[in-house]
């Protein structure tokens, strides 16, 4: 296995799936460096797997689930799919399971699969089902280690455990201009607040954010960003009107690449569990969230710089439990600056 020097990575998943596949894709890149790894990605994915700089190329597909009624980018998943069809990889691997990787691997012309889910059917035998029935049930990987899992086969081994992200230069560029603009100078407290979730879920209500932004102005003279997704531009509008004042501004940008560099400016990012959230935990900033799981999950964030306010839904998520937790990741990564607040 050692030896494949074409490989293609199936990964098209939502931005939080794609972080916690980087050290995965990362490890496997040092592990084989003179392989050409190929990745399949979603959209957003692809610029997530750009900044972690662990693929050759990037082949980017519309997810069909979330971007069924887009001709163009169903147009842009044919097109791809044919030229697809066209090569020959020493190994497939099939990273994130579901509707899209069953599609595409059905065409796929590769020497080895690894992690399809027709390989994973045959493995399931007697002796397994009956392990399943007599042995106690065992905790799920978290995703980032399952992902870890599936490159064994390859002899890959986990050379890091979190995920790490770059920013680019021309994006940077692009931030600094931002905060120009509004007079925002280096060095002053900046406090990001998320509250957009995947469409259908849970969100903490927008009420609380506006109020943990208000706080953090009021604490300690913070500049807030009230991050919005392309769906979410009235939401972070509400909050920035609910606050008023100049300190608060919202920050509205399409590219991932300038979400991505203004989360490494963050001192501390309040948000739901949401993609943002572990792209903010990927470039080093502190991160609170709002989570409806009393349990640590497959997908929780993985840094050593965050909390997960717990409760039984993310509307019984208390205000008073994440400004604290707020509070403490401050104090902690900036105790020079805050050296006379008092937990």
């Amino acid at each position: 296995m050692s030896t494949a020097q074409s490989i293609l990575i199936i990964h098209i998943g939502s931005i939080s799936e794609t972080v916690l596949s980087i050290p995965a894709l990362r490890s496997l890149r040092k592990h084989l460096p003179q392989a050409r790894l190929t990745v399949a990605a979603s959209r957003p994915g692809s610029e997530i797997i750009r900044l972690s700089e662990s693929a050759d190329e990037i082949l980017t597909f519309a997810r069909l689930e979330r971007e069924l009624f887009l001709p163009q980018r169903l147009i842009g998943n044919v097109q791809q799919y044919r030229a697809l069809r066209q090569r020959m990889f020493d190994t497939a691997v099939v990273l994130q399971s579901n509707l899209e990787s069953s599609w595409l691997t059905r065409s796929i012309h590769a020497n080895d699969f690894i992690g399809s889910t027709k390989q994973a059917r045959r493995k399931v035998g007697a002796l397994d089902k009956l392990k399943q029935m007599v042995l106690p049930p065992q905790m799920p990987l978290h995703l980032a280690q399952d992902y870890l899992k599936r490159l064994e086969p390859l002899g890959v081994r986990p050379l890091e455990t979190e995920p790490r992200l770059q920013t680019s230069h021309s994006a940077n560029e692009r931030f600094e201009k931002f905060l120009k603009k509004r007079h925002i100078e280096l060095g002053e407290l900046m406090i990001g607040i998320h509250a957009g979730m995947g469409r259908g879920k849970e969100r903490w209500p927008m009420e609380r954010f506006a109020s943990v932004a208000s706080r953090m102005i009021h604490n300690f003279d913070a500049r807030v960003l009230v991050f919005a997704g392309p769906h979410e531009r009235g939401l972070a509008r509400s909050i920035v009107k609910k606050v008023g004042g100049k300190k608060i501004i919202a920050m509205e940008s399409q590219r991932l690449e300038d979400v991505v560099s203004a989360a490494a400016r963050l001192s501390l990012l309040v948000a739901n569990h949401s993609g943002l959230a572990h792209i903010a935990s990927a470039v080093g900033a502190a991160v609170v969230t709002a989570t409806g799981a009393m349990i640590p999950k497959t997908r929780d964030l993985l840094s050593r710089n965050h909390v997960h306010v717990r409760a039984t839904s993310v509307s019984s998520v208390g205000e008073e439990e994440v400004f604290d937790a707020a509070c403490r990741l401050l104090k902690r990564n900036r105790s020079s600056a805050f050296s006379s607040f008092s937990s």
